[in-house]
């Protein structure tokens, strides 16, 4: 019943890390029942890569370990890559590079429950 957004990164990708910043304060302004980020990781190091990741910049977000399934699922090719899931778990979009935040603000907004209704 949340939107969701998904970002699949990796410890060595320099624009996944310059993203980072816009994450967390999205992720910090619109957490909570309606909306869920998660990030999964698709370094080769597994959890110990993440873990660094995770103690050298913390974010302020869920960190999760993606597996080639999962990637392949996905179609996961270039890094960062997106995906917002509506409320129903359908794909809503898919964003390849450093998110914009004002395009991923308005997409997420149009996705929200109380936006249907109005």
């Amino acid at each position: 019943g949340k939107v969701v957004l998904l970002n699949f990164w990796a410890s060595w990708c320099e624009s996944c890390i310059e993203e980072l910043p816009t994450l967390n304060a999205l992720y910090r302004r619109k957490r909570g029942p309606h909306f869920e980020l998660l990030a999964p990781s698709v370094d080769a190091g597994g959890r110990k890569a993440a873990m660094l990741f995770v103690a050298r910049y913390s974010p302020a977000f869920p960190v999760l370990l993606s597996d080639s399934n999962t990637q392949a699922a996905y179609g996961v090719r270039e890094l960062p890559a997106s995906y917002l899931i509506d409320p129903q778990g359908r794909l809503a979009r898919r964003y390849i590079g450093p998110l914009d935040p004002r395009v991923l603000e308005n997409d997420i907004l149009q996705l929200r429950p109380s936006a249907k209704k109005s």
